[in-house]
């Protein structure tokens, strides 16, 4: 404060006045400055508008207002955004491979993954199905999430035989689609190999092809070098010894 002037006659003196001038300012749930205002004692606060939910993949945070409800600047002032806090939920489901669902639990974050047993498939005529597992191996909840079972594939097998006079004279077990390789066409006394029952084809399923013979009938066309009686009535008969 200033010394009063010495004065030699009457005066008049006027005050003057400074106005003092405060800071507010709104920070969101970081501490970040959302916006700050310098401005005259008295002045009125002018509120942001409301702020956004804050989503993480655990907790949602709603925005509820601010920790101070000040209207005017009589000081400087800091208003802190409040948020409520939600745990996040998230749904698993486990799915036939046709589509239909074996199981789906909705629960929160970070909740342990419970899965079902080993699935079966049912076998074709050229595939067996071997169950591996499952398209994602999450053990705990982090998000929406949807299980696929995954099978291998393996080609089955089958028998091919091939039977002459009741005996097995091949036998060999292969994948399906195998073209079976026949033996060579087996000889048997007084007879003539004609093929086999069936005609060889890719195997599909176990299968038999049993060898067809038919009886080799001598050829008595030509008589050249034989002996030859002929036969008629009591007249013309001629019988040769031996013929």
């Amino acid at each position: 404060v200033e010394s009063p002037a010495k004065f030699s006659a009457d005066a008049t003196l006027q005050a003057k006045f400074t106005k003092k001038y405060f800071e507010y300012k709104f920070l969101d749930r970081e501490n970040n400055i959302i916006k700050l205002e310098t401005v005259p004692y008295g002045s009125p606060i002018v509120y942001p508008e409301n702020l956004s939910d804050i989503v993480t993949d655990e907790y949602t945070y709603t925005f509820v207002g601010w920790d101070n409800d000040a209207e005017v600047v009589l000081k400087n002032e800091v208003f802190n955004a409040v948020f409520s806090q939600t745990e996040n939920q998230y749904t698993y489901t486990f799915l036939n491979e046709d589509g239909s669902v074996i199981s789906t639990e909705t629960l929160p974050y970070g909740s342990p993954i419970v899965y079902p047993g080993a699935l079966t498939k049912e076998s074709t005529a050229e595939f067996d199905y071997v169950f591996k597992g499952w398209d994602h191996n999450d053990q705990t909840l982090q998000k929406n999430v949807t299980f696929r079972p995954v099978f291998e594939a393996v080609k089955r097998q089958y028998t091919y035989s091939f039977i002459v006079d009741g005996e097995t004279v091949k036998s060999e077990t292969v994948d399906y689609g195998t073209m079976p390789v026949a033996p060579s066409a087996p000889e048997k006394e007084g007879y003539q190999f004609i093929g086999w029952d069936k005609e060889i084809t890719k195997v599909v399923a176990n299968v038999e092809y049993t060898a067809v013979y038919e009886e080799v009938v001598e050829d008595i066309t030509s008589l050249e070098g034989l002996k030859v009686s002929i036969l008629g009535d009591s007249i013309s008969t001629f019988y040769a010894e031996g013929s």
